[in-house]
């Protein structure tokens, strides 16, 4: 809106900026991503020696930076390539997402007793971080919920590339907020109703990765 309702002098200056926003959201948002790659590779490590290896700075920055490039690479094949490697990942993350509701209950019954009961998991409130409770909730709270809407961006950056855009696109957004919402609440759900209440103990974790602790006391190695 305030590229095409600008005075004229000021539009190019506008576009630079908003350019470089995406540019640094984008880059963000890869490094978040590799980032959380590195550490559940290493966590997986971490379990299949029953602890025997050590996660440091170091390591953990050296699979980040292999990710990191692996994904450059990618991003230099064909599009009908990187189309393939888009159906395979959403295939693989909908399994996935399908196996945790489906396995991780079931361990946690037969390993851990049972679940956390709704008060625990609709009305606990730990605070962990040297940030007041307000600021807390903000930060740690609204973070995922910056992920689903964000994630309607890919479908506006690929409005070029769409058959029938002005269709598709707003089906996109809509569609990709909505199932991101619905899928990310349920994913909650369910991993707090699997986790151990000790959450301190969950935190400090041998595998630098909490989603690894909640994963391990549920299914085992």
């Amino acid at each position: 809106w305030t590229h095409y309702y600008a005075p004229e002098g000021y539009k190019n200056v506008i576009s630079f900026i908003i350019g470089c926003s995406n540019s640094l959201a984008l880059v963000s948002g890869l490094c978040s991503i590799d980032y959380g790659l590195a550490q559940e590779i290493l966590a997986a490590v971490v379990i299949s020696k029953d602890g025997d290896f050590e996660v440091t700075s170091g390591k953990t920055y050296g699979v980040f930076a292999a990710a990191v490039v692996v994904t450059v690479l990618c991003t230099c094949l064909a599009s009908s390539a990187i189309s393939r490697l888009q159906t395979a990942s959403i295939v693989a993350n909908c399994f996935i997402i399908i196996l945790l509701f489906i396995a991780l209950p079931i361990g946690t019954k037969r390993n851990m007793g049972g679940f956390n009961d709704a008060s625990y998991i609709f009305g606990k409130f730990e605070n962990f971080s040297d940030w007041n409770d307000g600021w807390s909730f903000c930060l740690q709270g609204f973070m995922p919920v910056i992920w689903t809407i964000g994630a309607f961006d890919s479908c506006v950056h690929q409005s070029e590339e769409a058959k029938d855009a002005k269709k598709a696109v707003p089906v996109g957004i809509i569609g990709s907020i909505t199932v991101c919402w619905i899928l990310g609440w349920l994913i909650l759900i369910v991993l707090m109703a699997c986790v151990d209440p000790d959450l301190e103990k969950v935190l400090d974790n041998p595998y630098g990765f909490v989603l690894a602790q909640i994963v391990y006391e549920s299914l085992g190695k």
